[in-house]
């Protein structure tokens, strides 16, 4: 199954004590789901918070107070609720959520017929460490999704440890649209822009310049606000770029000159425009390989590299080996052929 889950997280309708924002990504392989939150806002250092899909009254809404959020979405007439021993999620000490991927295998699909459980237009409801529901969000189904975690940029030396999350959606509109959410600012608005390269190093120019064709406008001039709460340090920022805007040219997922995939995007520093917060954006949700290419364990970015250095590693060790067995099976084949031409010489001696 292609394509991804994705609930924009805000607070659980009437709850009144913090300001949860963000968040969750789902995806599915092999009717498992996994979600992955991005959330901030939440308790400080929680380590067992309820995260789970709830059901809903109302299906088609985009809010959850529309939508009237039920209980726990399980099978029909089953005594067995899954989400009680579902994984949980975690928090930091600034009540960040820590966005390593939670599998769920219980059936459930994204958006396939309604007696495979799908996910779509139902509740993600995130809880407190005491069971209240403090956060909420709809899953809405996306065929794809690039997505980038953002960190503090190589080159950048200040104070400011810019942490977050860049979603990123072509739409059938051909509008490029984004989300951000990045934590640890005290000056706004900071800004966020897509630029030309595929990595965040001082070797490839810290993210490159503005992705756009040259000869065109440059559309993020004029896009790309992230509105930071000076009081918490968290911004969040919408990026919405028609097709039909005068001269700029289309967004694409994978063709070139205007291809989002594997761009870096850049978090510039409020006032000052310095480059101080970096990701590269990641297909989420059109691999049919596989489920989710973000962490699925704590570790961050560091483990998706050493997986895949691994599975490398092992490439080329089955390779060496598989070429190990030809020549061996060469070198057998070559041996029987020499007995067989000595055995023809014999018989023919004695003929």
């Amino acid at each position: 199954m292609t394509g991804v889950g994705l609930a924009k997280i805000s607070p659980y309708p009437g709850y009144t004590g913090l300001t949860p924002s963000g968040f969750v990504l789902i995806t599915e392989k092999t009717s498992t789901i996994t979600m992955t939150p991005f959330v901030t806002g939440l308790e400080p250092d929680v380590q067992g918070g309820g995260f789970h899909v709830h059901s809903v009254s109302n299906p088609g809404e985009s809010e959850c107070a529309d939508a009237v959020v039920g209980g726990h979405y399980n099978q029909p007439d089953s005594d067995t609720d899954v989400w009680t021993s579902a994984p949980k999620y975690s928090t930091d000490g600034d009540g960040i959520s820590n966005h390593w991927a939670r599998s769920v295998n219980s059936g459930f699909t994204l958006n396939g017929e309604i007696e495979t459980l799908p996910v779509e237009g139902k509740a993600v409801v995130l809880h407190s460490a005491d069971g209240e529901k403090v956060a909420c969000g709809i899953i809405k189904y996306k065929e794809r999704l690039e997505v980038a975690i953002l960190s503090k940029i190589p080159s950048y030396t200040g104070s400011i440890n810019t942490n977050g999350v860049a979603i990123f959606s072509i739409l059938p509109s051909k509008t490029l649209s984004g989300l951000i959410q990045i934590s640890g600012h005290s000056a706004t608005p900071a800004k966020a822009h897509i630029h030309s390269s595929n990595d965040c190093t001082e070797k490839h120019g810290n993210g490159g310049s503005h992705l756009i064709v040259e000869g065109k406008i440059d559309a993020w001039e004029t896009h790309g606000d992230v509105v930071v709460d000076l009081s918490t340090g968290i911004g969040s920022g919408t990026i919405t770029i028609p097709y039909d805007e005068i001269g700029i040219g289309e967004f694409t997922y994978d063709t070139d000159p205007l291809s989002i995939h594997s761009r870096a995007i850049v978090i510039h520093e409020a006032g000052t425009g310095v480059r101080i917060g970096c990701g590269v954006l990641t297909n989420f949700g059109a691999d049919k390989t596989t489920e989710n290419p973000l962490p699925t364990t704590p570790g961050g970015l560091e483990l998706v590299l050493a997986v895949v250095v691994m599975g490398i590693m092992v490439g080329v060790l089955i390779a060496m080996y598989k070429q190990h067995v030809r020549k061996k099976k060469n070198e057998k084949n070559v041996d029987e052929l020499g007995e067989d031409v000595e055995l023809n010489q014999h018989n023919n001696t004695m003929i």
